[in-house]
């Protein structure tokens, strides 16, 4: 997972609950703090969260 703000860019483990392709809204949850976000697809393996 990635989430970015300008020139500031964080990163972190999650695990997606849901299949999708790139563009699309998916559930995913962070490994970290157990909370499930909605992100965007922007890769294989790779969602962008909105900021």
């Amino acid at each position: 997972m990635v989430a970015r703000s300008g020139n500031y860019t964080v990163r972190t483990r999650g695990q997606a609950l849901a299949n999708g392709q790139h563009g699309e809204q998916i559930l995913v949850e962070n490994l970290s703090s157990q909370r499930r976000i909605r992100a965007r697809v922007i890769a294989p393996g790779m969602v962008e969260i909105p900021m």
